[in-house]
């Protein structure tokens, strides 16, 4: 009996299995049928292939691991009919729809034979607002509907529709009508819920799955650290599903979307550990999203992140893991540290520094931190500290102690923030802390026609060049100075690059290596602009760093005739893929690289663009703002252009002594003094 109890158990849980694979076959086929039908819009077909990619990426065992609990979303999902994957998108990427507003069919009956369907598969549910607050409810209103409340109630609307502001002046207004403030917020309250009517969104758990779908396809959009505009949507991987969708409305055909590796599998090994990513990355956007910590949410955010990283065990897993380091970005560990920082830096907003010492002293002497950021991230989290202890201990003994302790960690550290912290330094013990030395760059000032005054070289457009038979033009203070050194200083070529020359100058060089192995590296490579996101990694250098050796040489050991073969090559190869609207070539034709390879120590060139590839972290920044050279005396120079009360960054004098050591490039610092005329 028990064998047979046995075999039954056995039997039936096969037959599951071999159900679960027969239900995704049916739901793969069922979303190719989708995309053969006509949609709306590109940008439903797109989200839809988006997912069929990532399920045809899996075998069935894989399938089963990731999304055997979430067969039935996916299923439903792929029977919809093109109106009812229009109007989920719509939820999706809007974050709720009124039934009102929305403009799915032309009959009343159809529409809500489709609203019922979908609400039955559980695809979609009802917004309940009776719940909210009245300054909740002011948010959830468009414009129309607001001006429709404060006609009635003869409120003038603000310019700002702050939920606060306006709950104010609704309670100020019952105040003069000497009505109880409660009883006109009620008496509002209730029309603005007629106003809003029946309301749909997305419910948190299909949400979910869709975001981690689309964090398995595109491992760019699991970064949210350098995402400086934080979004009012409520979720930040819609935002960012949005974003890449919209992209390739303009930017790509569908037919281009072609499956790669899913880098997410590299490093989540269920789906759950996915969906807590997901989970703290909205922790991360809430955070980002406010000016201060006195919300609670906020503390409660930075206590669950600290929770995080003092356990033991949740560290270990992901180390154990030994991913490379370009993916330990996207692990809960980093995003825990940059709510960290983050908070630190609200502490710091509000003059709590000692709470943000706490904060930021967990962060530098973590073990982690060397892991799974980047050594410029971890540096600027030192600089941060530095400058809030100069505020919570301003003492020379005590700043002289803070700084001694940064010598343990003298090897973590960025060349650019030991100067930093040097100069910290300098000013508290009149002493080097750290042995670095870099030369003065020398100063040259002229005077440069302006319209006022401006005191500040940045403002744009207050410049005057002035040429014979042509009309003034009134530009920035880059281009006039630009403009000056033509006219007196003899140069032939030249412009206000910046980073951009010495970024074209790599791929005319190195631009073949990088495209042959993008594929292996960047995932959706005609997304490719100008530079693979992983180049320079660790891993990346590895693997692909003899390469690079192995050009430099054979471009010392080449004649003319050889590297301006291979720069021709390049020059089609980087006019290929660089896609970005705005952005014209600096070299148009062979002749013109060669003409400046002419004017550098090639040996010299190849050594700065190699360090600039091993130390990619700051990638190519920091160089001049122009660059000159004269093609017959072979003079080149560098110009930062500065004004008034300008000084040189670190990173700014670091790159600026590499060019003078290499190249033999001369760099200056252009000072501006406006001669005004009006």
């Amino acid at each position: 009996m028990r064998v047979l109890r046995l075999l039954f158990v056995i039997t039936d849980y096969f037959s599951i299995e071999m159900a679960d694979v027969k239900m995704f076959a049916k739901i793969l086929n069922a979303l190719e049928n989708c995309l053969k039908k006509n949609h709306e819009t590109l940008n439903v077909k797109l989200f839809i292939k988006i997912i069929y990619n990532v399920l045809l990426y899996f075998d069935d065992n894989g399938k089963q691991a990731f999304f055997k609990d979430h067969l039935r979303i996916l299923s439903d999902f792929s029977n919809l009919q093109p109106n009812e994957h229009r109007f989920f998108y719509r939820l999706f990427s809007n974050g709720n729809v009124s039934c009102e507003e929305d403009k799915l069919v032309d009959k009343d009956k159809e529409k809500k034979k489709l609203l019922e369907r979908m609400l039955e598969m559980e695809l979609i549910e009802n917004v309940t607002y009776s719940a909210l607050s009245l300054k909740d409810l002011c948010t959830k209103m468009n414009a129309a509907q607001r001006k429709i409340i404060f006609t009635k109630y003869k409120i003038s609307e603000p310019k700002k529709t702050n939920k606060r502001i306006i709950q104010k002046l609704i309670l100020q207004k019952g105040r003069q009508k000497e009505i109880s403030g409660k009883k006109l917020e009620a008496a509002i309250t209730k029309d603005i819920l007629e106003i809003l009517g029946q309301h749909y969104k997305v419910p948190n758990n299909v949400l979910s799955l869709f975001s981690s779908i689309f964090i398995m396809h595109y491992p760019n959009i699991m970064d949210p650290i350098h995402d400086t505009e934080p979004s009012e949507i409520s979720n930040y991987m819609v935002k960012n599903v949005v974003n890449y969708i919209s992209r390739y409305h303009t930017a790509a055909k569908p037919n281009q979307i072609r499956n790669n590796s899913l880098i997410a599998l590299s490093i989540f090994e269920t789906f759950d550990e996915i969906a807590a990513y997901n989970d703290i990355i909205e922790k991360y956007r809430i955070l980002k999203m406010h000016n201060s910590m006195s919300a609670r949410e906020c503390r409660e955010i930075v206590l669950y992140a600290k929770n995080e990283l003092s356990c033991p065990d949740n560290n270990l897993k992901w180390i154990r893991r030994r991913l490379p380091s370009r993916l330990y970005r996207y692990c809960i560990l980093s995003v825990g540290l940059h709510i960290i920082a983050a908070g630190a830096r609200l502490f710091e907003k509000a003059k709590e520094f000692e709470a943000a010492e706490c904060l930021y002293k967990l962060i530098t002497h973590n073990l982690l931190s060397f892991v799974v950021v980047s050594k410029k991230e971890y540096s600027e989290w030192w600089a941060r500290r530095i400058i809030n202890y100069k505020r919570l201990a301003p003492h020379k003994s005590a700043l002289i102690s803070f700084y001694n302790e940064t010598v343990l960690f003298e090897k973590d550290l960025t060349k650019e923030m030991l100067l930093d912290i040097n100069k910290y330094y300098m000013s508290a013990a009149n002493a080097n802390l750290f042995n670095i030395q870099v030369s003065e760059v020398p100063t040259i000032e002229i005077c440069l026609e302006s319209l006022k005054n401006t005191g500040d070289s940045g403002v744009k457009n207050q410049f005057i060049i002035r040429k014979p038979g042509k009309e003034v033009q009134y530009v920035k203070v880059e281009l006039a100075a630009l403009d000056y050194l033509f006219k007196n200083r003899g140069f032939t070529n030249g412009g206000h690059y910046e980073n951009d020359i010495w970024k074209e100058l790599f791929m005319l060089i190195f631009g073949d290596i990088v495209t042959t192995q993008a594929p292996n590296d960047v995932p959706y490579f005609h997304e490719y602009l100008l530079l693979p996101p992983l180049l320079g990694t660790k891993e990346y250098m590895a693997e692909n760093g003899e390469k690079y050796k192995a050009r430099c040489v054979y471009l010392l050991g080449s004649n003319g005739i050889q590297i301006n073969k291979l720069i021709v090559e390049n020059l089609s190869l980087f006019n290929s893929f660089c896609t970005k609207e705005d952005y014209k070539p600096i070299f148009e034709t062979s002749s013109l690289v060669m003409d400046f390879l002419n004017c550098v120590k090639l040996e010299g060139l190849l050594k700065v663009l190699m360090h600039r590839l091993e130390f990619y972290e700051g990638k190519f920044s920091g160089f001049p703002d122009l660059l000159m050279w004269n093609t017959n005396t072979r003079e080149i120079a560098g110009f930062e252009v500065k004004g008034p009360g300008d000084t040189l960054k670190s990173k700014q004098k670091l790159v600026i002594s590499l060019l003078n050591k290499n190249i033999g490039l001369n760099c200056y610092v252009l000072k501006i003094k406006a001669n005004t005329i009006i």
